[in-house]
């Protein structure tokens, strides 16, 4: 069997512990293994060409209504 690796990325605005915790415990329950959590910075990716974007595939899907005004956007 292949063993695939992934990172997740938090947008920095919620990187909460209860954001953490969330995506920890929905990932574990879906049968993931987290091997470490960290921070990394953009310069790293770069440099060690850590991420190649071919497609993307969302895990979960949420979706929410903001209201400004008299318009929703």
């Amino acid at each position: 069997m292949v063993k695939q690796s992934a990172f997740v990325f938090i947008k920095p605005h919620a990187v909460t512990e209860a954001v953490k915790t969330l995506v920890s415990t929905d990932l574990k329950a879906k049968g993931f293994t987290i091997e470490s959590e960290g921070r990394i910075s953009a310069e790293q990716i770069d440099q060690g060409k850590l991420v190649r974007l071919t497609s993307v595939t969302p895990i979960c899907q949420s979706t929410a209504t903001v209201e400004t005004g008299s318009r929703a956007i």
